[in-house]
């Protein structure tokens, strides 16, 4: 690198950290310690009902774990090099299929652990192909699987006995959440905004459900007798569950409340119906009869739950909970009473983390934009503290109640956090999410340059010691705040952000995980292909206007990144060199766009990003 340059660009090797910012003794106990807490974030119940597979990143990197419901200790089923994800049991509960991601690019393979002490193998070893939601038929003889062997995602049937994928279904878009009948005679899925099911041994599929205007559709669940269909669709604005007779085409939307439902789960006897219920920052756990008159919420307040899922018995329900102050675990609802399964908290106590506030302030058109404001533990009102805006990814995305590792390692070192859900963010009905489509760099820019105004008004922060911190989308806001907003913030860390919308559009329709799949969302987010509209690609590109930043900045990418290409980072790192602006770049050869595959990276993150942050809002502490 040549003397003057100032930026550099930094390797994460894994077996030991590059040019790593020295840390405080206290500090690396305090960081060693809180990377003990680890989450849980899938599971499913054995077929007889007497044990669950659980997905924790406990040993390091996700993993299946086998917990006894009778009392029994946790055990690692498997120690894959890489994470895994999406354990399915066999009918007979002698085997387990999950996925892994080998290349770290969202390229799945399907891999099956056998319980009876033959360990893990590999099937389907296709390098160019991706295969995904993997589903045991009701004998076991077979699985329905996602493939892209031959494009689209289709729907492809596999025997372990028989190494070839049978395509079943082939049309010219994504075929999606196969689930088999109960009889194990047909398949439902969804393909081009409706459910469809189609006979297990081939043929026509026949459409089921089509909510019709425009609106979409997923999640589709049989009932235990097979005769209807649960599913989730935004027909009436937000997301609502509904229910068709598979005989007669028939639906109707059972649980269609004021809030967002999601998740829909039928008990083993068809009399009940497990739902998730989005109630602002909360992600309330609901109950109901089939028909939705009696619904009651069990879990959740304060906090999110995800994944009902009633035992094979249709006793109990379990499920995934989370509060701002305690990480994923397992827990169990059953007569009437909670149970916790999992402890994931590494002794940590709950309160030792900080509780959020939530506040709102106004977007320019009057409406009120909902924020999660968090204090510092030992809070003293009359000092002013360093402050960070946080945006988040997924431009629908939400903060929500639950536990974020990364966040309370800032809280505990003394700033404080403020979690803004600006227009275009989920939860809050389709008409909110869709305030920013075609307006990418408008709407919620200005939301969030209203966010900062909001903040510095605030007596106990340090307007003078601002920081900016996002990741993906919130990584292409982050940009265009440093970019257009100039004067605002001290410092910004951005993970993995998009700063040409031109080239990102391109590179994520040819990515490698991607390939031949439609990126739908980015025509109607972006107002149009590029060629249609490229004044607004140029124009609400950050890149564009990357010689306006005076913001020293810390850029962290994955090179496994298959959403946002690394090139992202690192063209907006020549362009802020060639400006003169402080940069620094870290990039991680075996990282994806999460940067959360490993606790070791993690750590890495964590370490880094504090010294920056030190280094340009002034100690912490």
């Amino acid at each position: 690198m040549k003397e003057g340059q100032r930026v550099a660009i930094l390797l994460f090797l894994g077996c030991g950290l590059a040019a790593l910012p020295r840390a405080r003794t206290g500090e690396e106990a305090l960081l060693a310690r809180l990377l003990e807490i680890s989450r849980v974030s899938e599971f499913q119940w054995s077929p007889d009902g007497k044990r669950i597979a659980y997905v924790s990143n406990a040993s390091g990197t996700a993993q299946i774990h086998l917990l006894p419901l009778d009392g029994g200790d946790s055990i690692q089923l498997t120690r894959q090099e890489v994470p895994v994800t999406d354990p399915q049991w066999s009918p007979d509960g002698r085997n387990l299929l999950f996925l892994t991601d080998p290349g770290w690019q969202e390229r799945y393979e399907l891999w099956e652990h056998d319980q009876g002490g033959s360990g893990s193998r590999r099937h389907l070893p296709d390098r160019g192909a991706i295969q995904r939601h993997a589903r045991w038929s009701p004998d076991g003889s077979r699985v329905v699987l996602e493939t892209n062997a031959a494009g689209n995602f289709d729907l492809a049937l596999w025997c372990p006995q028989d190494p070839v994928l049978r395509h079943l279904v082939r049309g010219p878009t994504d075929e999606r959440e196969p689930e088999w009948s109960p009889d194990g005679s047909s398949i439902a899925f969804v393909a081009r905004g409706s459910i469809w099911r189609v006979p297990a041994e081939g043929g026509d599929p026949e459409r089921l459900v089509d909510p019709g205007l425009g609106a979409s559709v997923h999640s589709p669940r049989w009932s235990p007798d097979g005769k209807h269909l649960l599913f989730v669709t935004d027909l009436q604005g937000n997301w609502d569950i509904g229910v068709c007779s598979v005989s007669t085409g028939r639906w109707k939307l059972v649980v269609a409340e004021s809030h967002e439902e999601s998740e829909p789960s039928w008990s083993a006897d068809g009399k009940k119906i497990a739902f998730v219920s989005t109630q602002g920052f909360d992600k309330r756990l609901g109950i109901s009869d089939p028909e939705g008159k009696e619904v009651r919420y069990v879990a959740g307040e304060g906090g999110v739950c995800a994944s009902p899922r009633w035992s094979p018995a249709g006793e109990s329900l379990a499920f995934l909970q989370s509060t701002p102050q305690q990480t994923w675990d397992l827990w169990l609802y059953a007569d009437g009473r909670l149970r916790q399964l999992t402890n994931s908290m590494a002794g940590w106590k709950a309160s030792e983390f900080s509780l959020p506030e939530a506040h709102s302030f106004k977007s320019r058109e009057g409406f009120s934009v909902p924020a999660l404001l968090y204090k510092p533990a030992r809070f003293e009102p009359t000092k002013r503290y360093p402050t960070i805006l946080r945006i988040h990814g997924g431009f629908d995305g939400q903060w929500m109640h639950d536990f974020d590792l990364l966040g309370q390692d800032f809280l505990l070192s003394g700033m404080v956090l403020f979690y803004p859900n600006p227009r275009g963010s989920g939860g809050y009905g389709r008409a909110y999410e869709r305030l920013n489509d075609g307006d990418w760099g408008g709407g919620d820019f200005d939301d969030l340059c209203r966010a900062d105004d909001y903040l510095k008004a605030l007596p106990f922060v340090d307007r003078e010691r601002m920081g900016l911190w996002g990741g993906s989308y919130g990584g292409f806001l982050s940009f265009t705040l440093v970019a257009r907003a100039p004067e605002r913030f001290r410092a910004a860390v951005v993970r993995a952000g998009i700063s040409d919308l031109r080239s990102h559009f391109l590179e994520r329709r040819g990515s490698p995980a991607r390939l031949n799949t439609p990126v739908s969302g980015y025509p109607k987010e972006l107002g149009g292909l590029p060629d249609e509209n490229p004044d607004f690609y140029r124009e609400r590109s950050p890149l564009t206007w990357a010689r306006n930043v005076k913001t020293p900045m810390l850029i962290l990418h994955g090179l496994r990144d298959s959403r946002v290409a690394p090139s992202q980072s690192q063209v907006w790192v020549r362009a802020l060199q060639q400006a003169g602006t402080p940069v620094e770049m870290v990039e991680y050869p075996d990282e994806d766009h999460s940067l959360a595959r490993s606790k070791s990276t993690l750590a890495d993150r964590l370490k880094r990003m504090s010294a920056f942050f030190q280094r340009h809002l002034g100690p912490l502490r």
